[in-house]
């Protein structure tokens, strides 16, 4: 089925219905990364079945969601992810996948474009071996993800597909940013920079002071902080960029690294909201379900003056984040500049990938 643009363009319209969710198809992992506590929470016997997941699509489809992405943890250790792939897909939705990538393989991956899915996410930190080693404490990893995203820019279609690096900004590969950029270009790859939380990030996350100390940005860092995003600002302007975010989202994350203020109009549990692996509603990860998928309530409670206020009450009082997947929501809604280079973003894809 095709992607539903209608939902889309009234979405973008009145600003209130929900245009994008993220479902955490699984809390387990097959890495242990230092910026991430998730895979301390991972059960097989927390997940939804294929069946309840057709279920939660259906509902996802009258809220008049148009975007999902299926996260972790790891998704590709669910053993039907290719059906869960093709569920949401035959709903109208448009799929991005987030994965590490290193379960890739050629087989599996020519099921997942059979299944519809054209979106994919690889996440990678650096262009140094030995730090994406000390970054997911696993030796040899960098150039697994490497080679996987090497395979995956040769088997996905030329067109209309997308292809993007998910990089987390932090104190140990702030200064390469820029040289990150242009190597996965040229493995045909868009990249979003996703800065590091830096305060209490809720059940899924961790406190800054749990990061080791060479991952936080100081004040010693907010010279080359500025430095650094000039110049993706600067690559982002260029014909042909690959970078994936809005310069909006460029410039607040810079200040945010600095100061770690939300700078932007959070609309979670508005314009989009986080599904956990029990299908449990919530504004996003920081905070508990509101409702499971199975309640036969849960559209007419989401939209109506209860959770409204609640949706208020909790965004006002939430520290903030920088996360693109929220952050350029919002953007794209209500930023004309943002609008316009997602589409051109968009417009680019759907011809041969290149940069």
């Amino acid at each position: 089925m095709r992607v539903n643009y209608i939902k889309l363009i009234l979405a973008l319209i009145n600003r209130k219905t929900p245009i994008y969710a993220h479902f955490g198809l699984t809390h387990r992992c097959n890495l242990q990364c230092r910026m991430c506590n998730i895979w301390k929470t991972g059960h097989v016997d927390a997940e939804l079945n294929l069946a309840q997941i057709n279920n939660l699509a259906n509902t996802l489809n009258s809220l008049g969601v148009f975007f999902i992405s299926l996260g972790g943890g790891e998704p590709l250790l669910r053993g039907d992810l290719n059906e869960i792939i093709a569920v949401f897909i035959q709903k109208g939705l448009r799929v991005r996948l987030l994965t590490n990538g290193l379960l890739m393989e050629e087989r599996g991956i020519q099921d997942m474009i059979r299944s519809g899915l054209r979106d994919i996410s690889v996440s990678l930190d650096t262009a140094l071996p030995q730090r994406q080693s000390y970054i997911c404490q696993q030796e040899g990893i960098w150039e697994k993800i490497v080679d996987r995203m090497t395979l995956l820019s040769r088997l996905f279609p030329k067109r209309g597909s997308l292809l993007l690096v998910n990089t987390t900004v932090s104190r140990l590969n702030l200064e390469e940013l820029p040289s990150l950029a242009r190597f996965v270009a040229k493995l045909g790859y868009y990249i979003s920079f996703v800065p590091l939380e830096r305060r209490e990030s809720g059940h899924c996350g961790v406190n800054i002071d749990g990061y080791p100390a060479e991952l936080k940005i100081t004040t010693g860092d907010y010279k080359t902080v500025d430095k650094i995003y000039e110049e993706l600002i600067r690559m982002k302007q260029k014909n042909n960029s690959n970078i994936f975010n809005s310069t909006r989202f460029l410039n607040n994350s810079r200040q945010f690294l600095k100061n770690a203020d939300r700078n932007w109009q959070c609309d979670a549990g508005r314009l989009y909201f986080s599904l956990t692996p029990q299908g449990g509603f919530s504004l996003c990860h920081r905070f508990n379900p509101e409702r499971q998928y199975s309640d036969y309530d849960i559209i007419t409670y989401l939209k109506s003056k209860e959770f409204n206020d609640k949706q208020k009450m909790l965004t006002k009082g939430c520290a903030g984040c920088m996360r693109p997947c929220w952050a350029e929501i919002t953007n794209l809604a209500k930023d004309p500049r943002s609008f316009w280079e997602m589409l051109k973003v968009q417009v680019s894809a759907s011809g041969r990938r290149r940069f």
